[in-house]
């Protein structure tokens, strides 16, 4: 890609990300409701104002990375304001450089995809500043850029800081051991689990040494919590029978383990990023919590990999900014029945078009897996 062009990108990027932080700051001066430029940054302000250090001194919903982050952004902004302001600077930092990793992956013919399915995308504008799921989507794709140039040890060390953030990213570890077996690299794949590992254990270990309790809360948090409203699970449970959390937790595991086998029988000549895709895909299908900003996840794929038709992709975007809001008008304007009838909708709208994203990129594998070998 030209150098002018990536300039072009970048700074449109930054745009993207100033409009999030402007649009969510709102809501601090009480310019727009609530329930509407709602983020979950500044719901965790008072817990990162209080005094300790997560994990130690006090739990936090989210693994050791993002707990930090939220930590340094209490202490660095110490007022409600200042708070917001740094977590958007370092979030803002992390999604441009997730923008310039996208750029370099980016194959030429599909630069187009970059204004569409990233940096125009709603869930781009509306959540790279809501959560702290832009930090895992970068340690993402450094590990994708690193499986593109062959340094899987790399590639392995992103995947432990991406599953120190967020934990989706370890998924992805699947197709790099796959990949390594199917081309007999078996000395090589000791090195990647090991570098994991360690990885994983530098990060972690002092808090499970300080206070085990306090470190783990986070995976009993996930273990125990049911569905929330807007996840399908949600959805079964309110219109047929209430399940029980270890059912959903059973169902929903085998489901993906299942699901991933068939894939990957389904994809025999699989590239690590598109298995990887379909992996993404599988997850959100079937895990029993599903927030919005989860969409984010997809949006480096379908920049990279062949796209689903527009109508499809923005009905997804739409109906899963539907949900949110809906849910959130739900609990903040007296949880008024109809708001939930409109989540339900929205959900199983959202629900068939993942189906539809996963069947049609199975459907159109073997041309792009011909396509790449053509390149």
């Amino acid at each position: 890609m030209p150098r002018a062009s990536k300039i072009h990108f970048l700074l449109l990027g930054c745009s993207a990300i100033a409009a999030s932080i402007f649009f969510h700051g709102l809501t601090i001066y009480d310019l727009i409701p609530w329930h509407i430029g709602y983020s979950d940054i500044l719901g965790f302000f008072e817990k990162a104002s209080l005094p300790g250090l997560p994990y130690i001194d006090k739990p936090i919903e989210y693994p050791v990375i993002t707990g930090l982050v939220i930590q340094l952004a209490g202490a660095l902004g110490k007022t409600k304001i200042g708070y917001y302001l740094a977590s958007s600077l370092m979030l803002g930092l992390a999604a441009f450089i997730t923008t310039l990793l996208l750029v370099k992956l980016t194959p030429k013919n599909q630069e187009k995809n970059l204004y569409i399915y990233w940096i125009f995308a709603p869930s781009f504008l509306f959540f790279s500043i809501y959560n702290w799921d832009i930090i895992a989507v970068l340690f993402s794709l450094a590990a994708f850029l690193a499986m593109k140039k062959d340094k899987d040890l790399l590639a392995a060390f992103f995947l432990a800081l991406g599953f120190a953030s967020k934990f989706y990213p370890v998924i992805y570890f699947l197709p790099l051991i796959l990949k390594l077996w199917k081309n007999h690299r078996f000395k090589k794949i000791g090195g990647v689990i090991g570098i994991f590992l360690v990885t994983a254990g530098v990060i972690n270990l002092p808090f499970i040494l300080a206070n085990f309790d306090g470190w783990s809360f986070f995976y009993h948090l996930n273990q125990l919590r049911g569905p929330n409203l807007d996840s399908m699970w949600g959805i079964v449970s309110l219109l047929f029978r209430k399940l029980t959390v270890s059912e959903i937790n059973i169902t929903s595991l085998v489901c993906f383990i299942t699901g991933a086998w068939l894939l990957t029988k389904r994809l025999k000549d699989f590239g690590t990023l598109e298995l990887s895709f379909g992996l993404t895909l599988l997850f959100l299908i079937f895990n029993k919590v599903f927030s919005p900003q989860y969409i984010l996840w997809l949006l480096p794929f379908f920049v990279i990999l062949n796209p689903p038709p527009k109508f499809l992709f923005y009905t997804l975007e739409l109906t899963n900014i539907a949900a949110l809001f809906s849910l959130l008008a739900f609990f903040f304007q007296g949880q008024l029945v109809s708001y939930l009838y409109m989540n339900t909708i929205a959900v199983l709208i959202r629900f068939l078009c993942l189906l539809a994203v996963l069947m049609l990129f199975i459907k159109k594998y073997p041309r792009l897996a011909a396509k790449k070998k053509t390149q």
